[in-house]
């Protein structure tokens, strides 16, 4: 077990990392259990398995739900989010992370297409950003 901040249980902990040295470490791990979107992002961007809870159960976006529910939605790994607090304990968490690894693994293909998708479409977005910023037509 590895952590990212200061944990008793923790095997392994990496509270010394550079911002690039974190971004680069979730490949190694063989699945992440946060409440944290960046480290949501951080594994899907490195193709590992996650499962995630909201921190605060209050928080929703305005689609009306907690944002990493909102980003699990969009790569077809939902049932990584868990939304039940009665969920949210370990016995639960260990009883469904072998099906939570095998669910990121079924839809890899279909989040690396998203990733692309989504990398485009922010490429797009920052050229015509600079395009308007510029005032060009090219």
């Amino acid at each position: 077990i590895a952590s990212l901040r200061p944990a008793y249980y923790a095997d392994i902990i990496f509270t010394d990392l550079s911002a690039f040295e974190q971004i680069g470490l979730y490949k190694y791990f063989e699945l992440v259990i946060t409440h944290r979107f960046h480290d949501s992002i951080f594994c899907i961007k490195n193709l590992t398995p996650v499962i995630v809870f909201p921190e605060f159960f209050s928080d929703i976006t305005l689609y009306g739900e907690n944002k990493n529910k909102t980003l699990f939605k969009s790569f077809n790994i939902e049932s990584n989010y868990i939304s039940d607090r009665n969920k949210l304990n370990a016995t639960s968490i260990f009883g469904m992370h072998k099906q939570a690894i095998t669910n990121f693994k079924q839809n890899k293909g279909f989040i690396e297409i998203t990733l692309l998708e989504n990398k485009n479409k922010y490429e797009s977005f920052v050229m015509e950003s600079s395009r308007l910023v510029n005032g060009t037509n090219t």
